[in-house]
């Protein structure tokens, strides 16, 4: 019998237990009506509950392997002796997950809030459910319930190994399984660096193709909008006679002062032709307000 079904104990006098794992499938980030912070209160919740039954909690996502995450999460699925699934609000990554899990058909236990309905497909699969705005009372109570519900999953396919938490209810079907292999260390650091050098070349294509032509003009479209703002708050912040050769040169080297903090490079020309038509306009509005006609 996979030994990882059978109840946890400990290594011996002195030494810490080292508790099964109890695979999560749930949702992790803002849905809808669900606020990110609801999904974290659910998952003490459900952490809580677990440990009570005498595993050890986590999400499927999560492995101390390095590896491609969607291997991760299939590994996880397969391996982990009792998952539970969080449906609520249907998240599709959540049910993709879950019909996984119940194509292995393993103890799998189904929870979710009374705001969601069943789902058809699912419906055979008793569902623990629990109030969405988790008041006390209630998960207390529902905590006692899926900690019960742990214990008796894995208890029943320790008593009899054809135990099917699902795809008994069907029929008769060749379960899914992981092939494995053992590679030395040296073969399996070559097989990560293939994978992550196949995902960079994968990102590196989806980049749209830019010719170096058009780089330069979008930098130097960049380069003049900073230099034109640069120029009109200098102006707007300082009372500059630019009639005078001195103020108009202060302004001068404080632009180029502040476009070489932002590391923004212009050619002399550009720069010029930029800030000419400013000065130009400076030196108009304030022979207005000097002069009023």
């Amino acid at each position: 019998m996979n030994s990882k079904l059978q109840s946890p104990k400990a290594e011996g006098v002195g030494k810490e237990k080292i508790l099964p794992s109890c695979g999560i499938i749930m949702p992790i980030a803002a849905m809808g009506q669900y606020e990110k912070s609801h999904w974290d209160r659910v998952r003490i919740i459900l952490d809580e509950a677990i440990k009570e039954a005498g595993y050890e909690p986590r999400l499927v996502s999560e492995s101390e392997d390095i590896g491609v995450i969607h291997a991760r999460i299939v590994q996880n699925l397969y391996d982990d002796p009792i998952v539970v699934c969080d449906v609520s609000g249907k998240n599709a990554n959540v049910m993709f997950e879950l019909g996984l899990r119940l194509a292995f058909d393993k103890p799998t236990i189904v929870i979710k809030d009374d705001q969601t309905d069943y789902s058809f497909d699912t419906s055979p699969i008793e569902h623990i459910n629990y109030r969405a705005d988790l008041r006390f009372d209630d998960v207390r109570d529902f905590k006692k319930k899926l900690s019960i519900a742990i214990k008796s999953s894995i208890a029943k396919k320790e008593k009899d190994d054809s135990y099917s938490p699902f795809l008994g209810h069907f029929g008769k079907f060749k379960l899914a399984g992981i092939d494995t292999k053992t590679v030395s260390s040296e073969q399996f650091i070559i097989e990560q660096l293939k994978a992550l050098q196949a995902q960079v070349s994968l990102l590196t294509s989806k980049q749209p193709a830019v010719n170096s032509s058009r780089s330069r003009t979008i930098d130097e479209l960049h380069a003049t909008r900073v230099l034109e703002n640069i120029v009109e708050s200098l102006l707007h912040m300082n009372d500059f006679d630019l009639e005078k050769p001195e103020d108009l040169y202060a302004l001068l080297d404080m632009a180029r002062t502040m476009m070489n903090d932002r590391s923004i490079q212009l050619s002399e020309s550009a720069f010029r032709e930029v800030v000419s038509p400013l000065v130009q306009r400076y030196r108009i509005r304030r022979g207005e307000r000097v002069n009023p006609s």
